[in-house]
Formats: C-alpha cells, sequence, structure tokens
C-alpha cells in the first residue's frame, strides 16, 4: 500500500507523471524538453477560477500540490495555440478550419450533472493555447474552460509506458470522469 502512494511522487521526482484518469491512456509519462507547440502532449495546471473549481469539487480533477488551488497536473494536447484560428461549439473544435475529432462538448457529465460549453469563434493571442484530449469524449479541458494560460503549461511529456496510444482518437472506453 505504501509504495502505491509512493509511486506518484518517486515519478514526479524522476521527471515522469502518472496518469490515472481516461482522458488519456493510463500509464507513465516522461517529462520532455523543449518548448510546447500545437500537437505537444504537455503536462498543465487547470486555471484558477469557477469553472476549474466546479470541476475539482466534482471529482473531475485530481488533488495535488503541484498546482494552484491543491490540484495535481493534466496531461493533455495543445490542440491550437497562438495565431490558430478556434471554432468552438456544440459540434466540436476546428482548428484553422480543420475538425478536431472527439470534442464535442457533452451537456452532462456521467452523473446528470448539467455541463456548461465554452462558445469560441477566435484567434488565439500569444498567450493562450486551446487543451484538449482526443482519446475520450469525456475529457473535461477546453471543451468546458475555455483556453488556458499559456503560462499554465508545464512542460512536454511523451508516453513511456501506456496502456493504449494516447494520439488515437476516440479510443476510450467511456464511463466515468
Amino acid at each position: 500500500m505504501l509504495a502505491a502512494l509512493a509511486l506518484p511522487f518517486g515519478a514526479h521526482l524522476a521527471g515522469m507523471h502518472l496518469n490515472l484518469t481516461d482522458s488519456l491512456p493510463p500509464g507513465l509519462y516522461r517529462e520532455r524538453a523543449g518548448e510546447p507547440a500545437a500537437g505537444d502532449l504537455v503536462l498543465a495546471c487547470p486555471p484558477p477560477g469557477r469553472d476549474t473549481e466546479l470541476a475539482r469539487d466534482r471529482g473531475y480533477y485530481a488533488a495535488g500540490r503541484r498546482c494552484p488551488g491543491g490540484l495535481a497536473p493534466v496531461v493533455k494536447t495543445v490542440a491550437a495555440a497562438g495565431g490558430d484560428h478556434v471554432l468552438a461549439d456544440r459540434t466540436g473544435l476546428r482548428v484553422n478550419g480543420r475538425r478536431i475529432p472527439c470534442t464535442s462538448p457533452l451537456p452532462r457529465d456521467s452523473a446528470g450533472r448539467p455541463l456548461s460549453a465554452a462558445r469560441v469563434d477566435r484567434v488565439l493571442p500569444d498567450d493562450l493555447v486551446w487543451l484538449t484530449a482526443t482519446y475520450s469524449s469525456h475529457s473535461f479541458d477546453s471543451r468546458y474552460l475555455g483556453p488556458w494560460p499559456r503560462d499554465a503549461l508545464r512542460g512536454r511529456v511523451a508516453p513511456l509506458w501506456t496502456t493504449d496510444d494516447p494520439r488515437r482518437p476516440c479510443a476510450a472506453v467511456e464511463h466515468v470522469h
């Protein structure tokens, strides 16, 4: 039992991140050097605000010490960055006119509670990014929170050992998030 509790802490110290959410395949992700760009998997701290507090209270985000608000960082994909045109509506996300699969917002979560989706049609400035996880249609990400501050990004990550390919769209078995 103690070893299971120590694994996330030890993984962090070794430049690793243990993902146990369904937004991406569970497994171990290693931190990588370099500035995050569109298409990269990143480790990010959910931005402070009312919607993030709701997400924490509903259990969408794990508790932790590495991010403001007592949250753990999340692994997401940078779908869009500064200069990209983002169109997000009830049908999903388009970046520079290209439809991103598995990004339609859900009206309710798995417990039947209402969700409020972001509606955006704009070019992102350099200080914002659009984060998503196309592996699961149930990921709580920019489709609900809107763009995230670029300074919320903690770095790039890559799968080291995972149960599936995190870039495979809509591959997750959908259940509670």
